[in-house]
């Protein structure tokens, strides 16, 4: 085998990784990305050699299947993952369109003599592309655009007929001998369908991001309504407890005037105690709700203190001043904050029911605004360092995923500070949001 044939088929290995890989790293445990690696790295030659005119399509049917089961059988990483493999064809004629156009070194050129530099310029190239890929993917849909099956189906098929449209043209150009005239025609060709392609993604992102948004509104809207009428059923709660308040008064009054503390004992007993005990309902904890103007983290709180105290769970809610805004983005806070309330109510539902406390207190005190989660759970070997990455989880395999999103969430922010501590059975999640402004100067003195 001659060192340029060695190189095309380690670069091949190499530049095939990035571009499958990369763009979902985050999604993948260090595990994964090996077996991966090594999967590439047998089946390349080992196909080339068997299947030459096929190996391209076996591989990445094999890879793509393969991929889909490791991130959890997500349509939007898949689809993400071939846009980006179009994106790698059209790179590598443009990168062969520039050599011929400025330099005129042909594309057999780059195989047999320039084949070191030209790998690892594309090389360079693919990495970027990857990494840029996985940015605008996590910041424009990333965990709050829900791709609909069907629209991921079409976005899937579209894809496919384009990869297999664009390898087959490279297969068809190989077998021609890489005539330049071809390559120049292929590279416009590539270019512009991309772009097409491009342009039809960027719709559906739009639509399915403003569909989010008004879907995310309507919800809003029910739950505050929901809210609104637990408010008020709880208000008649309170005045129906001041009326009977006064007749308790009333009635103490009149024994105490007689003497009759006989009688005192017995109606404290039987009629004041019993009272005492249903005003420690967990439910009024939600009239502090009253103190969150946030709408979106309101909306999420409501809903899983229902949830808990549904199961039987014991909610202690704080919140003594209005909180009116928050410096991060609503949603992201709403879904951060979500996530460490259902871990917090799987967690409680493994106890005894006398055992079950979830603990929330919201309060500001001029820089920051601070969200502190706590709930009780079993004794576990909890390593703290490793919470929030894909391959560690107290819950077992494939599990943990709520942990890792919200911390790809709180990455975007450097004015967040999270604390999370495990003492004496009690898990607490800690996040303060400096106000911007003051953000640089408190976190620096953190570090």
């Amino acid at each position: 085998m001659a060192l340029w044939e060695f190189c095309y088929i380690a670069f091949g290995v190499i530049d095939m990784f990035i571009v499958l890989v990369e763009p979902i790293t985050d999604q993948l445990c260090r595990k994964k990305k090996i077996l991966l690696f090594l999967y590439l790295m047998i089946s390349l030659p080992v196909f080339r050699f068997l299947f030459p005119a096929l190996a391209t399509y076996i591989i990445l049917v094999i890879t793509f299947i393969v991929i889909f089961f490791m991130v959890g059988k997500k349509l939007s990483l898949v689809c993400l993952l071939l846009f980006n493999y179009l994106l790698s064809i059209v790179l590598t004629y443009f990168a062969l369109f520039v050599l011929d156009f400025f330099w005129g070194i042909t594309e057999q050129d780059t195989l047999t003599e320039y084949y070191l530099p030209y790998n690892l310029f594309v090389t360079v190239l693919f990495i970027i592309s990857s990494y840029g890929i996985r940015q605008i993917y996590n910041f424009f849909i990333g965990n709050h655009t829900k791709l609909p099956t069907v629209s991921g189906l079409f976005t899937l098929i579209y894809l496919l007929v384009c990869t297999i449209l664009f390898v087959y043209n490279y297969t068809y150009e190989e077998a021609l001998g890489f005539s330049q005239e071809v390559v120049r025609f292929n590279t416009v060709l590539f270019i512009l369908f991309f772009s097409i392609t491009g342009v039809f993604i960027a719709l559906l992102v739009y639509f399915l991001r403003r569909n989010a948004r008004i879907q995310a509104q309507l919800m809003q809207y029910e739950t505050l309504q929901r809210y609104t009428a637990q408010v008020e059923e709880l208000y008649q709660s309170i005045r129906g407890f001041k009326h009977d308040y006064l007749n308790i008064l009333t009635t103490m009054d009149l024994y105490m005037k007689e003497k009759d503390w006989d009688a005192l004992v017995r109606y404290y007993e039987q009629e004041i105690l019993p009272t005492s005990h249903s005003i420690q309902d967990s439910s009024l904890a939600l009239g502090q709700l009253s103190n969150l103007q946030i709408p979106e983290l309101k909306s999420i709180l409501y809903n899983k203190f229902i949830k808990a105290l549904e199961l039987g769970i014991d909610v202690q809610l704080e919140i003594r001043k209005p909180i009116t805004s928050i410096s991060a983005k609503n949603v992201d806070i709403a879904r951060v904050m979500g996530i460490y309330l259902d871990n917090a109510i799987e967690a409680l539902q493994e106890l005894d029911t006398d055992c079950r406390k979830l603990r929330v207190a919201i309060f500001e005190d001029g820089e920051a605004v601070t969200l502190v989660v706590q709930n009780d759970c079993k004794e576990l070997p909890l390593n703290i360092r490793k919470l929030g990455t894909i391959s560690y989880s107290t819950k077992g395999e494939n599990r943990g995923m709520g942990l890792h999103l919200a911390d790809q969430t709180l990455r975007r922010y450097k004015n967040i500070l999270k604390d999370t501590t495990y003492k004496g059975q009690a898990f607490t999640q800690k996040l303060t949001i400096y106000d911007k402004e003051v953000a640089r100067r408190v976190i620096h003195l953190h570090m």
